[in-house]
């Protein structure tokens, strides 16, 4: 039987394999850079995404909020000067009524003055006789009799003893009476210096003299310029238009020494802003929101403790932003 030897060199299709297997490791490679690339841009994507729906949605509220604190402080700056004008016109009133008061008290008082000295003089002229008759009836009938009982009873020595004692008696009356008089000043004296301590306040008062006016000033922020804030000075309306100046003059000019809002009153304004956002029955998710949007307003330093469901402890905040009416 014939034999046949066949050699097959395998070597050409292993290095074909060999390259379709590193083919196909550079192609999943690259799939697998490109499911991560397409990954990373649908990511990046979905965030560009997002922070233009957080940023519109945050510009849309600002713009709404602003436009409704423009309105509000439109209302309130008219509502403070229909105040003042009331105030005038009342106090104008009140001036008109006194003066009318005192002319009519005065006419009244003059004539019933007049009343009473007319019926005073007519009662005398009624009662002239009678009385005439009973000083004349006195005179004859008590009076000599009165006149010398003092000689009739009393010797000269005893009489000029009981002038004397009487006279003493009559001194000492008097110098009791002035020394009770002055022990009532004198207590009056202790008694307004023990009020009048409690009310002021010692000081030098070598300088000019000042006295206390009640101002009331706003601070808002400006809706064209954030980050800036509006002072806006209301001073009595009774005094004169140069003192109205002066006053608000001085109150700018020590802005930076005003008083802001204490921890009391922003706790105060939060509770009455969220009684009024249940008042309205908003949703949770909303309501939580426009609290947030509350506290990173007036509490910057405390968001987290402030937030919906957390406590109101921390130290005293000021917010320059929410800065209210004041007295000074």
């Amino acid at each position: 039987m014939a034999q046949v030897n066949f050699t097959v060199d395998t070597s050409p299709m292993a290095r074909k394999m060999d390259g379709v297997s590193m083919e196909v490791a550079a192609v999943g490679v690259a799939v697998t850079a490109m499911q991560a690339a397409v990954i990373k841009s649908e990511e990046k994507a979905s965030e560009e995404i997002c922070k233009s729906i957080d940023s519109g949605f945050y510009m849309l509220m600002r713009s709404r909020l602003s436009q409704r604190i423009a309105q509000f402080a439109s209302t309130m700056n008219s509502r403070v000067g229909s105040m003042v004008e009331t105030a005038s016109a009342i106090e104008h009133i009140h001036s008109q009524m006194v003066g009318d008061f005192n002319r009519i008290k005065a006419r009244y008082v003059k004539l019933f003055d007049g009343l009473d000295r007319n019926l005073e003089n007519r009662v005398r002229e009624l009662d002239k006789e009678a009385m005439s008759l009973a000083h004349r009836r006195s005179e004859v009938l008590v009076g000599q009799q009165c006149k010398d009982a003092p000689s009739a009873l009393y010797l000269t020595s005893d009489i000029a003893r009981v002038a004397l004692k009487t006279s003493n008696a009559r001194l000492k009356t008097k110098a009791t009476s002035s020394i009770s008089q002055f022990g009532e000043g004198a207590r009056h004296i202790v008694r307004y210096e023990h009020m009048t301590r409690s009310v002021f306040e010692s000081r030098d008062m070598s300088g000019s003299p000042f006295s206390y006016v009640p101002v009331v000033y706003t601070v808002a922020e400006n809706l064209a310029v954030p980050n800036t804030f509006a002072l806006q000075v209301i001073p009595p309306a009774t005094v004169d238009p140069k003192t109205q100046a002066e006053v608000a003059t001085g109150v700018r000019r020590s802005q930076d020494k005003l008083p802001g809002s204490s921890q009391h009153d922003l706790m105060a304004v939060r509770m009455a802003f969220a009684d009024k956002i249940q008042a309205n029955n908003v949703e949770e998710r909303v309501s939580q929101t426009m609290m947030g949007l509350f506290d990173a307003s007036f509490f910057p330093s405390e968001q987290n403790a402030l937030a919906p469901g957390g406590g109101a402890g921390g130290t005293q905040v000021m917010a320059q932003g929410a800065q209210g009416g004041g007295a000074q």
